[in-house]
């Protein structure tokens, strides 16, 4: 289990890390959704998260240089996908539920939707931000 370190200095206090999402080209402000949103919070889909953002790392990290450079079109196309796939999603107020995917959908969204914007934040190829990026919620 993930935990951080208190912000307000002083002894870190371990705090337990509850929910974890990823988003790409989501600023809803704007209107300007091309992207996604995932958030999980069951502690099984929360640790599935956890798992697919660092086996992802971890694979694009030995990749070689040229190859990491190739890869990144893929990611780009991967994450259109789990866009696509997200809204094409509805729940019966019309808002997107990729729980009504497939299972094996569902798998792809989350290793897609978590693992690649994992690379592309750790690639300074995406700036977190409030519409972008990966975002964990601890517990207290």
């Amino acid at each position: 289990m993930k935990h951080c370190p208190n912000s307000f200095g002083g002894k870190a206090k371990k705090r337990k890390l509850i929910a974890v999402g990823s988003f790409w080209n989501a600023n809803v402000c704007t209107g300007s959704f091309r992207g996604f949103g995932l958030t999980v919070a069951d502690p099984i889909l929360v640790q599935a998260a956890e798992d697919v953002i660092q086996s992802s790392l971890s694979s694009y990290q030995r990749l070689s240089t040229t190859d990491q450079s190739r890869y990144i079109g893929v990611l780009y196309d991967q994450l259109r996908w789990v866009s696509a796939m997200v809204g094409s999603t509805r729940d019966s107020q019309g808002v997107p539920d990729p729980n009504l995917l497939s299972k094996e959908d569902q798998s792809q969204v989350l290793s897609f939707g978590f693992g690649n914007v994992a690379i592309l934040e750790r690639m300074n190829l995406l700036v977190p931000d409030e519409f972008n990026g990966l975002d964990y919620i601890y517990e207290g």
